[in-house]
Formats: C-alpha cells, structure tokens, sequence
C-alpha cells in the first residue's frame, strides 16, 4: 500500500521527460537564438522586410516589395506599431515600386529612428516564433510517429542545428518556410490517418502559412500531392485507389482552405495597391519562358484567383529563377546555377555529425520496413523539394534548401533510435554523434551564418568555397568595429557590397562601392593606398560578375588578411595596396557622369586614364568608345570598342552583362566587330 501512494506521489521519470523536455529545448533553442542575433548588425534584406511589413500594417499596401508574401513582414513590423515612424519616402503609400528605391527607403526608414538597434532586435524576436512553432511541430512529429526517444533525439538536433540557428531570428523567410511546409506535411499525416474535418482545417490552415510565407511554398502542392497518391500503395493492400481517391479530396478541401487563409494575409483584396494604381513604372514584368510564368500566372491573374502582388511576386521569383545570378562554388565563379551547388553546400554547411546520423538512420532497414506510411512522410518531401532546388539556377544561399534540415533531422532521429534499440552499445555511437553535432554547432557561437564544419576548415575558411549568405549577408560590421578600433588614426577604406551605410555602425570607413550612398562625390581614386581595409567576404569571391570589368575587392584576393571578422565573414587588411584596379573603375564611372553632363572633353580624358591605369579592362576602353563617339571620333571610337570586346570575352563568364551592353551599344552605332573576333 505504502509502495502504490509513493508512485502515485511522485511523478515517473517518463512524465516529467514528455513535459519537461521540450519546455526545456525551447529554452534553449531561444537563448541561442535571441543571445546570438544580438551581437549581428543587419543582414542585407531585413530592413527591407521589416519596412514593407511596417508599411501592409499602416496602409496596406502590399505592391511594395511583392517577390515576398507578407506573413513574416506583418509579424516583424508588429512590435513597431506602438509608435509611429518616419517614412522617408513622401506618399510612401501607393509609391511606384523599383527595388532600388524600396532598399534606399528601407535604410533610412530603419537608420532614422533614434534606436535602430533595438528596432531591429524587436523584430527578430517577434520572427523568432517561427523558430519556436518549428521546433514544437518537429517535437510532436517525431513523439506521434517514433516515440519519445526519437523526439528527444531529433530536439538536440534541431535546437543545435547551425543553420537553423543562423536564420531563425532573422527578418526572412527561410525559417518561417521549414516550419510551413513541415506543418502541412504534419497536418496530412494526421488527415490520413484519422479522416476527420478537423484534421483538414487544421492542414488548411498549414497550407495557407506555408503559401503566405515564401513563394517557394508553392512546392507544398507537388510534395502533398505526391504523398496522397503514395501513401494508400505504402500503406494498404487492398482498396487503394478508393483511398487514393479521399486522400486526393482531403487534399483538395485544404488547399480551398489555404487559398483563403493566403487571401486574409492580403486583407481579402485583389489590387496591391490601396487604390488599384499600377506596382510598376517600368514593364509589367521581367522577361521569362516556360508554362508558369508566361501562361498559368496571367491566366491567374486575369481570373482573380489569387491576390495580384502574389502573382506578381511569384512571377518575379521564377524569372529571377530562370535567369539565375552568377554563382560561387568550390572557388569558381559560374555564371548561372550548377545542380551540384546545394549537395556540395550540405556537406559544407551541415556538421559531421548530423551526416553521419542522417547516414546511419537512412540505412536502417528495419526503420524503413518498421515505419512505412511514417518513413514515406519524412524521406518524400526533402526528396521532392530537393529535385525542384536543383533546377534553379539561383544558387546564392543554403538557406534555399533549409525546409529539408527538419525532415532529415526526422529521419536521422527515428533511425538511428530504430538501430540502436536493441543493443545498448549503439547507443554509445549514437550519443558520440550527437555530441559531435551539438559541440560543433556551439563552438562557432555567435557566427552561425558563417558556420562549415571540421572538414571545410570550419568558419575562417568557408569563404574559400561559398560565398552570399553562406558566409557574409551583413552579419558583421558590429564585430568590425572593434577590430577597426585597433588602429587609431588610420585611414580605413570599405567594399561591402549590400545596401548599408557602415557609418551606421560607427566604422569611420569610406566605401568604395557606394560612395554617392555615404553622400561622397565621385572623385578618382589614388592608384596607392595606405590604411586600414575592410572587405566582405561576399566582394572578396568577385560573386557578381563586375560591373565595369573589374572589382574593388580585386587588390586584396592574393593578400593575407591581417585578421578575419564573423568567422570570415568581413576581412581586416593593413598596410598599402596596388589600388590601379579600383582607380580604374572610379576613372569609368566619372567619365559616365561626365558623358551625361555633356562635359565630352573631359569624359574622353578621364577614358583614357582608365585605359592607362589598367589597359587589360574592357570596361575602360568600352568607356573611351563611348566618349570618343560622343565627339564622332567613329574610327578610334570602333578600334575601342573592338578592343573591348576582345577583352571582355577573354572571361565572358565574369562579363556577360558587359558583353550584352557592348554588343547593344556598337549595333546601335553602326559598329561592326573585326572579323576574327568572336563570341566565347
């Protein structure tokens, strides 16, 4: 008797694990990620973000940076609702968009306030529900489908998980788009199982989160779509079809469902604008092939099947998809996607031991025969959304695929739990690889945007092998300001190359890239210079293809660095520097503004300076073609331009946006290239 009112006293070891545990992960996966973002200056989209949010909740207007549902900007802007701020845009509501007007507005909107600082911090913590709500779906996922040990495996996974940590308090959409997309995969697991109207209103609303996010959250339809034809042929023996049949209908009453939850985060209006005005005051639409953007978005549009700056927004993904943006990987520039950029980022950008878990968990038969309709809802959707990311020639980040970490954190959780559950000395490997995976993660602490593991070299050398948001998105200048600290009274030079003043982190530095940003003339540079240099990592890569034939960041790619910041997210250089490269690029754009002031004389002189200080630019001579045209010099004009083109196609791959404007330029002076140049 004594025994029996003990038990019922205290509580089982079993209960307090189910209750306390993911209290005690969430904790922890907070902590992390609020105690991190702290220490990171703005990331390059986030002011962006966090005005157009600012911007749907005081005037609806949702033509304002539409390549983004409004989900995640609407939760980022709400804390800033207590007060009202300054637009800096006059009539900012209904204002024409153009992507360089919404950045320039979004720094000043954020950099006028008296605490931009804090501004931004509140944001994050608002986003950081999404982090919260994914790891609270990943817990009650794996607890329902594999048990409490396989949650309590695949929460250390998560809450440790790098990247997740990297983007979960960020103003963006990569975060809220994982915890979306495993949310309806959940959700229709659920439907299938129990069949009931509740279930499907609960996976409407997952699907409408998941379309309100990010518009590759349209993925969600293929990945739904795939596992209710799958699942009856995983699942039953007999009456498949019939099954196949209902789960198609369950699927179906969702996404009505979804539509309408979509339609809400747009206030249940068509037109964009508050007053239907047209979003653009240029053309409609950037120029794209293929069934969706040219047939499927306008038949939509035309209907009114879903909101216009959805459409829009979705039609201006899959042409920035379809173009794509030259990419860095492995230490070599390509000038669109390669479909091995993503494997290649996974076994960088993930630790050893969440592969060798994932491994080790895949390979388990027993797993796969133990858990078949469950195996099927965790390994199809990365699968699928894996296959669609490899098409896409926009290859700037990891966090392009970070919806497919939960699902592999699933699978590695319940496998190896599967494998190790009979004999306790694989659990012994287990916990090894969860310690690899957990201390690997926290020793890079607060720089988890720049995270690579041991066999990558770690932070301080990722740069060497990705670049954008892989490394540096912004992340650092607070860390740089201490470093620039270290060297009083020396002149300090920037190249960043995001749309940031880095003034507004107290670094006294001229940049290089955006001087008419700092309110500087364009005034030449001296081919010699002596100080203090930041550089971002991102510039360091020469990631987009250099506008004028060269890069600022040129003089330092052969240079030691005196110390990396962010892990090597931004570049300390000390000392003097052959500077011929930026002077060069400096003589072209001053000779361009000449041009437009109609100052020809001077314009061809300061042409020809750039050829003298580096002969090998194609942009320098494609400059004094120019010039010399606009004073009808027509045969040295043409000897200049063929000789830039000659120079641009030695690396068509670094210069293909100078080739087109070349090519464009002779044809509509009548020039003809020499015979024996041609094309790469």
């Amino acid at each position: 008797m004594t025994g029996e009112t003990s038990s019922r006293q205290a509580p089982q070891p079993h209960w307090l694990l189910e209750r306390g545990a993911p209290i005690f992960f969430t904790v922890l996966l907070l902590a992390q990620l609020l105690l991190s973002v702290h220490q990171l200056s703005q990331t390059s989209d986030e002011a962006d973000h966090l005005h157009a949010g600012y911007r749907y909740w005081k005037c609806s207007d949702y033509g304002f940076n539409p390549e983004h549902p409004p989900l995640v900007k609407l939760v980022a802007a709400a804390p800033l609702l207590v007060r009202n701020f300054h637009d800096p845009l006059p009539q900012a509501c209904g204002n024409v968009r153009r992507k360089d007007i919404d950045f320039e507005a979004a720094r000043r909107f954020l950099y006028s306030t008296e605490n931009p600082a804090s501004i931004l911090f509140r944001a994050r913590v608002a986003v950081s529900i999404f982090s919260v709500a994914l790891f609270i779906c990943v817990w009650c996922m794996a607890k329902r489908m594999f048990g409490l040990t396989a949650a309590v495996l695949v929460s250390v996974i998560v809450v440790f998980e790098p990247n997740i940590l990297a983007n979960g308090a960020l103003v963006t959409t990569d975060v809220p788009l994982a915890f979306g997309l495993l949310f309806a995969v959940y959700s229709f697991y659920l439907c299938v199982q129990r069949r009931t109207l509740p279930y499907v209103a609960l996976g409407g609303l997952a699907v409408g989160i998941t379309l309100a996010v990010k518009h590759s959250g349209v993925l969600v339809a293929p990945i739904l779509l795939a596992l209710a034809v799958a699942e009856p042929f995983v699942t039953e023996k007999i009456n498949r079809w019939r099954r196949c049949g209902t789960n198609l209908a369950m699927l179906a009453a969702a996404f009505a469902i979804g539509i309408l939850v979509l339609w809400a985060t747009y206030d249940g209006r068509f037109s964009a604008r508050p007053d239907a005005s047209p979003m653009y005051d240029e053309a409609n639409y950037l120029e794209a092939h293929g069934f969706l953007p040219t047939v499927a978005v306008p038949a939509l549009l035309k209907a009114r099947v879903l909101p216009e700056s959805y459409l829009v927004g979705l039609h201006e993904v899959l042409a920035e998809s379809e173009e794509g943006r030259s990419v860095y990987v492995l230490g070599r520039i390509y000038p669109k996607g390669r479909w091995f950029y993503f494997p290649v980022a996974f076994t960088i950008k993930t630790t050893i031991g969440f592969m060798l878990l994932v491994i080790l968990g895949a390979a388990c038969r027993r797993f796969w025969s133990q858990y078949r309709r469950e195996a099927l809802f965790v390994a199809l959707p990365p699968a699928i959304f894996l296959l669609f990311s490899l098409q896409s020639n926009l290859n700037i980040g990891f966090r392009h695929v970070l919806p497919m970490l939960p699902f592999l954190a699933l699978l590695a959780a319940a496998g190896v739990s599967t494998w190790a559950q009979r004999l306790r000395w694989r659990w012994v490997i287990v916990g090894l690889l969860v310690a690899m995976h957990a201390f690997s993660s926290a020793r890079v602490f607060p720089n988890y945007l720049c995270y690579a593991n041991e066999l990558w070299g770690g932070p301080s050398q990722v740069y060497r092998y990705l670049t954008d948001s892989n490394v540096d998105w912004a992340q650092a200048l607070n860390e740089a300001r201490s470093y620039v600290a270290k060297y009083p009274g020396e002149k300090c030079w920037a190249v960043f190359p995001y749309h940031i003043d880095v003034r507004d982190y107290g670094l006294p530095c001229l940049d290089f890239e955006h001087p008419v940003m700092q309110g500087q003339t364009l005034t030449p540079i001296p081919p010699r210079l002596k100080g203090v240099f930041l550089v971002s990592a991102r510039s360091l890569s020469l990631l987009n293809p250099p506008e004028y034939g060269f890069h600022y960041a040129t003089p330092f790619v052969n240079q030691t660095p005196t110390a990396k910041i962010g892990g090597s997210a931004m570049l300390l250089y000390v000392g003097e520097f052959d500077m011929s490269v930026p002077a060069a690029m400096r003589q072209v754009l001053i000779a361009h503004e000449e041009l437009v002031r109609g100052d020809i004389e001077q314009a061809i002189a300061d042409s020809r300076r750039a050829v003298e200080l580096l002969p090998v630019s194609g942009q320098a001579h494609f400059a004094l073609c120019a010039t010399l045209s606009a004073r009808g010099n027509f045969d040295e004009a043409t000897s200049e331009c063929r000789l830039a083109f000659e120079l641009l196609n030695r690396h068509p791959e670094l210069n293909s946006k100078g080739i087109k404007d070349l090519t464009s330029f002779m044809r509509r002076r009548g020039m003809e290239l020499s015979s024996h140049a041609t094309t790469n």
